[in-house]
């Protein structure tokens, strides 16, 4: 029995990077009994179960559940942690017991913190950072640059590293950016997130506010459309605008959005968090051909396969309404290396 700790995803918390991560992953054991263990300090008075055919949830409270979350630990053949944080509930059991585990990293969740100021969530999940990687047998890492950080963190470790990069579960190999190339000389620009900090919101908006061209349409997709709305107006009188669109649409209406799109802002700061990782915004639109605006360009292994972005400060009159068949061809490429990479038999055989 193969035991992943984590939650499963439903139908709401499918559509963020990491439910989508999970997913992904759990695409590979369809044939195993499996469980998802969601441990919890606070949550769940009750345990919570459900099942469907091999696969079983169960949400624990981690003190009222102890002993039903030992014998699962203990019941398990090999245990799947679905990043550092979900190991702090687990691992003390992971302790007590002794079995083969499978980290996949997600993200470098200790930096994460201390880039968020929260020095004792830092100091925390180091610890477990440090004590898995003395236990686990395999890390999985979504790029080769965060394979390379852990790696130089631990030189000790004798953890076996796999690189599975995060790719939507929406992509497929069949669209042709070539066919939605808009003939006309309106440039299309698009945002697709919300409005937390490290997304530079502000930036964007102050870039926007500089290049309201007479033939630039710019894009703002967002679950959070009232924020954003207000955030805006701050800057840009949008009631005198019809060249700012912010809406909020469905997973499925993306795709129309990116298609009729040039270039995409991912403002994101040359920092190790960014540096190493895989964003899903920016992996969606390099498939489309889009042309990401970055502050940036070290966004985890994409310029070392050269992806074409420009700089925010490079917007300009001359800019042209062209897609990037270069772009698109780093995420086939991608797909492609993702879909001949046996998931399994790389976890239950190593």
């Amino acid at each position: 029995m193969l035991l992943f700790v984590s939650h499963y995803p439903d139908e709401d918390s499918v559509k963020d990077g990491m439910s989508q991560r999970i997913v992904n992953v759990d695409n590979f054991f369809k044939t195993d009994e499996r469980i998802y263990l969601d441990i919890s300090l606070r949550r769940f008075p009750k345990i919570k179960y459900n099942s469907i055919g091999k696969l079983s949830v169960l949400e624990c409270n981690f003190f009222l559940h102890f002993f039903t979350i030992y014998r699962l630990f203990k019941k398990a053949n090999k245990i799947y942690f679905h990043s550092v944080l979900n190991v702090l509930n687990g691992l003390i059991f992971c302790l007590l017991i002794k079995r083969e585990i499978i980290l996949d990293l997600h993200g470098v969740v200790p930096e994460e913190f201390k880039m968020n100021g929260k020095k004792l969530c830092f100091i925390v999940f180091k610890f477990c950072e440090i004590v898995i990687f003395r236990k686990a047998k395999i890390a999985i890492c979504v790029s080769e640059n965060m394979k390379k950080f852990y790696q130089k963190s631990y030189p000790k470790s004798l953890v076996k590293f796999l690189i599975y990069p995060i790719l939507p579960n929406t992509l497929t190999e069949l669209i042709d950016i070539n066919k939605s190339w808009d003939n006309s000389s309106t440039v299309n620009f698009i945002y697709s997130g919300n409005t937390q900090k490290w997304q530079n919101v502000e930036l964007m908006i102050d870039i926007i506010s500089r290049n309201l061209k007479n033939n630039f349409v710019f894009y703002i997709l967002t679950r959070n459309k009232s924020e954003m709305i207000n955030l805006f107006k701050q800057k840009i009188d949008l009631n005198a605008n019809n060249q700012i669109i912010i809406e909020s649409v469905s997973p499925e209406q993306l795709d129309g959005y990116y298609q009729k799109c040039h270039y995409g802002f991912i403002l994101r700061e040359d920092v190790l968090v960014n540096n190493v990782a895989c964003p899903t915004k920016l992996v969606e639109y390099l498939y489309y051909g889009i042309v990401p605006i970055v502050l940036s360009p070290n966004i985890g292994d994409f310029e070392a396969l050269n992806y074409d972005y420009i700089y925010y400060d490079q917007l300009a009159d001359s800019l042209l309404p062209l897609k990037s068949n270069n772009n698109n061809l780093i995420v086939r490429n991608l797909l492609q290396r993702n879909n001949e990479f046996n998931f399994r038999n790389k976890v239950l055989m190593s």
